[in-house]
Formats: structure tokens, sequence, C-alpha cells
């Protein structure tokens, strides 16, 4: 990492450990002060909540508030993703749990955090029963529990994607093959016959290579796309034949011209972005088509030409998208717990699911979303994630999961960047994870 990028990071987690020192600070001077004092009146509950704060979040906040007016106020703390990676808003709000603070009620994880973070979160089993939390799609319920205790309740889920330019894929179509409901099929086979017919100076397909957990994402599809044995990921056994013939189709992407080398600085948007403004006709992302009008300087009809189908895969094989999506947590140092529950109870609600999905574009984590014609005769697009969930494959699942990520990811951004050789990084990574876990052990 680059010195300045190195400062920038430390300037971003440096602003937002401040703004929840103040408003630690602001908490302290209202809740201290004789609540006789008329300016300091509270007429309701003020939770805290740490998000990526969309639009759609917004308009479910807003109307939560509304309803609760007089008794629960929901005050948003945004951790936008086009400022933060996701391992920015990682170390935030973990830098901000360290304190005990009070002042963040809830907070947003991504579900391989789940572990991690269930040290800092108050258990949820007695707050849920049976009944409710049998709405969720189970994929999106399995990621909640550490140890069986429910610590998390997804609020959102998320599914690999294959983006493509309807617009520039009309050029050799002939080469695809399609579903029932007009979804390509993309094999790697297929993507090196479009480079090699129509773009041989040029990339055609983009992914995020950057030194972060979107790396380690695409690393598991490219895997699972492959055929690679799971079991040795669980095991993160990366000497496994299967594991280095993914390493290596990995840097094979960049060397053949597949995808450009720049994709070792790309995180989602600046992906997404290299991919709109050069005109590359598929790119790998997540379901919500509203971040990309987050992207600056990309013309809107670029964006209207995109459509999102499978990831890719090798013939022969399936396609295995990873699964992810973020989950809401309650801090054990909240003073609020039952206003907090409400508050996550009503953005899983049918009500507030809809809302994410139609102004948000997130996929919801309740079944009914998906298989009532109500909602699925209005975005039939439902009907196709909830099948393609079979298709799925998970990120392999301990709880130091964060830092083994860490491992991998650094190992294969660097290969990628051809600052270490295919041949030396399984060995580099399978070190460095058994070196990992000795010190954490002792």
């Amino acid at each position: 990492m680059s010195e300045d990028r190195s400062s920038s990071i430390t300037y971003k987690y440096g602003f937002y450990i401040m703004i929840i020192i103040i408003a630690i600070l602001i908490s302290f001077v209202v809740y201290l002060l004789p609540i006789s004092l008329p300016i300091f009146k509270r007429e309701s509950v003020r939770i805290y909540y740490a998000d990526n704060i969309s639009e759609a979040h917004r308009e479910a906040i807003l109307k939560f508030n509304q309803k609760y007016k007089g008794k629960i106020e929901v005050i948003p703390v945004d951790l936008p993703f086009t400022k933060f990676s996701t391992n920015d808003r990682k170390e935030i709000i973990a830098r901000a749990l360290r304190t005990k603070s009070s002042v963040i009620d809830i907070f947003a994880v991504d579900q391989v955090w789940v572990e991690r973070f269930s040290r800092w979160a108050e258990p949820l089993s007695i707050h849920f029963s049976r009944q409710e939390l049998d709405r969720f799609i189970k994929p999106a319920l399995n990621t909640c529990y550490n140890n069986r205790v429910l610590v998390s309740i997804p609020i959102y889920f998320d599914i690999g994607l294959l983006y493509y330019r309807k617009d520039l894929v009309k050029r050799f179509k002939d080469l695809i093959s399609y579903d029932d409901n007009n979804k390509p099929f993309i094999t790697w086979e297929i993507l090196y016959e479009i480079k090699k017919r129509y773009y041989k100076d040029k990339p055609v397909y983009v992914f995020q290579g950057d030194n972060y957990e979107g790396l380690v994402c695409n690393f598991v599809e490219f895997f699972g796309g492959l055929g690679g044995n799971y079991q040795a990921l669980q095991d993160f056994n990366f000497v496994d034949t299967t594991i280095i013939r993914t390493i290596n189709f990995m840097k094979k992407l960049i060397d053949n011209g597949i995808a450009p080398i720049e994709v070792t600085e790309f995180n989602e948007i600046e992906s997404w972005k290299y991919a709109l403004l050069n005109d590359i006709p598929f790119f790998r992302g997540w379901p919500s088509f509203n971040d990309m009008y987050l992207v600056e300087g990309v013309e809107t009809k670029k964006i209207e030409n995109l459509d999102r189908t499978y990831v890719a895969f090798k013939k022969g094989n399936e396609p295995r998208p990873v699964i992810g999506g973020w989950n809401l947590m309650i801090s054990k140092y909240s003073p609020h717990k039952y206003e907090a529950v409400t508050f996550i109870k009503y953005m899983v609600s049918e009500d507030s699911q809809w809302i994410l999905r139609s102004k948000g574009g997130f996929l919801p984590v309740i079944k009914k979303l998906y298989l009532d014609e109500k909602y699925t005769s209005i975005d039939q697009e439902l009907r196709f994630y909830y099948k393609y969930f079979n298709y799925s494959i998970s990120r392999p699942s301990h709880i130091n999961y964060t830092k083994i990520s860490d491992v991998i990811s650094s190992n294969i951004n660097m290969l990628l960047r051809g600052e270490l050789d295919v041949s030396e990084v399984p060995f580099i990574i399978n070190k460095g994870i058994g070196n990992l876990l000795l010190s954490i052990n002792h």
C-alpha cells in the first residue's frame, strides 16, 4: 500500500472516529444535564445506526421515525461504499466498538464479519420468535449465528453477478446461449473467443482485484466456476491442485488481456467506472443497479443498457456466485436495546424490504417478496434470484476469517501485480495462514 493511500485511509478512520467522539460528547451533555432544562428535554429515545445509508435506507428510516414519533428516533451514521471499502468499514466500526462506547446502537456487518463482531453484539434469540425467523430466506438466516447463538439479523442479501452491455453484446450474440428467461450463459471459453474475434486490443472483462475482501469474493467465484474442491477451500489448503489452478487462471486473465492490469487497484465502484467508461462488455458486480448511478462521469444511457446474468464459469461446470449481504447487530453497550430491536424488526418488515428492493435495488431477506405475485409481477427479476440462489457458493467460515482473508487477498493481489510468482503464492498463503493461527492460539 502506498504512503498516500495509507494516509488517506488513516484520515478516513480518524474522521469518522472524530464524528463518533463528538456524538459521544453530545450524548453526555444531553443525558447528564438535568432533564428539567427545557432546551434539552427529550421527547424520544435516539438510537444511532451505522451503515451505508442509501436513499432507500433513508426513506425507510424516515417512515420509522414518523411511525414512532415521540418514542424512538433513528439517527443514521453514513459509511458510504463510494468512500469506504468493506475493509475500511470493518476497521472503523471495530475501532468505535473497542472503546465500549454506547453511542452506536446498531451497526451493519458483512456476513463474514459476524463471528468477529459477535464479541460486541447483543444476543437476539429472546427477541425473535421461531415464526419471525422462518420468514427469512435460509441462506441469509444461516449467516446470523455464532456458536448457534443468534447475534445478527439480515437486512439485505447479495450474490455475485455478471453485468453486460446489451448494446455491445449484440455484435457477438451468435456465440452465446441463453436460458428459458433469456439470461445469457457466459463461459470463460466464450470470453476468450470474444476477445480473439472482436477485442484483440482491448479487455473484455473486469473484476475487483484490489487488496480487499472483494478480491476474495472474486477468487471464490473463479474457484467454484472452475469446479474447485470446496473442502480444500474450507480447510484453507492453498496447495490443493484446484486452488492452484484457480490462482493460475486469475493471473492468466490479465496476462492474456482478458482483464486489464488496472483491476489490481479496483474495488467495486472503480471497476464499474472503468468498464463503463471504456466500453468493456462484461464486468463482475453485485445486484444493485442504483449503485451504478453513483459512478461519476458515466453516461446514463450506458447504465440503462446494462443487464445482469449468471457469473462466468468454465464449460462443463456451473456458475457459482458468491453469496454475501449485510446483517444488523445491536451493540451490547447500547442502553436502548429494546428500541434497537424495534427498529430492526421494522427494517425487515414486508414494507421496508420492498422499499429497499424497489428504491435501492437490494435483494430482500424475506421469502414473501420472492414468492408473492404482488411483488414478482412488478419485479420479475425476483424469480430469477430465487432460483439463482441454488447455484451459490459461500466463502469459508472461520472465527478468524477476516484476518485469514487479509492474507489471501494481499498475496493474490501481489501475484496479479506481478510482484509474486504463481508457483510460490500457494505456499506463501498456506504459511501465512498457519503462522497467523499459531500466533492467535498462543
